[in-house]
């Protein structure tokens, strides 16, 4: 948490968005917005494949904080490029996270370290070239 109220410092000029997958790591991001009314955006990527159960929870919890927030959705259908299919992630994660993050020197998310190998050893600050670009 104290990374967190650095990053989100009211004194700080920085108004970093940070995403919500609804975990229990980003969910707790959620519920500090509703206690402490953070300097910043909640952002949503809905890829259009999200459980039911997810959305409502979404919903809720967007209804109960003071924090602005916004679903960004992809511009494909959905019966292009489905979930699994190649280009899924990129079109419904990848290009429409990149094009929010444009703008912001950075971003706060709830990634897990237990998702993938690849995220084990993901670090507690990192660059991206989403947030540079």
């Amino acid at each position: 948490m104290e990374i967190i109220e650095w990053a989100v410092n009211p004194r700080s000029p920085a108004r970093w968005p940070w995403a919500d997958s609804f975990h229990g790591r980003s969910a707790a991001l959620t519920w500090w917005s509703g206690v402490e009314p953070l300097p910043s955006s909640d952002l949503f990527l809905d890829t259009g494949f999200h459980f039911p159960e997810t959305l409502s929870v979404r919903g809720c919890a967007s209804a109960a904080v003071t924090t602005q927030s916004r679903c960004h959705a992809p511009e494909v259908p959905l019966d292009e490029f489905p979930c699994g299919s190649g280009r899924c992630c990129e079109l419904r994660k990848v290009v429409p996270l990149a094009k929010v993050l444009r703008g912001h020197s950075a971003w706060i998310t709830g990634l897990k370290r237990v998702d993938t190998p690849e995220r084990a050893e993901a670090p507690v600050i990192a660059g991206t070239r989403a947030a540079t670009s």
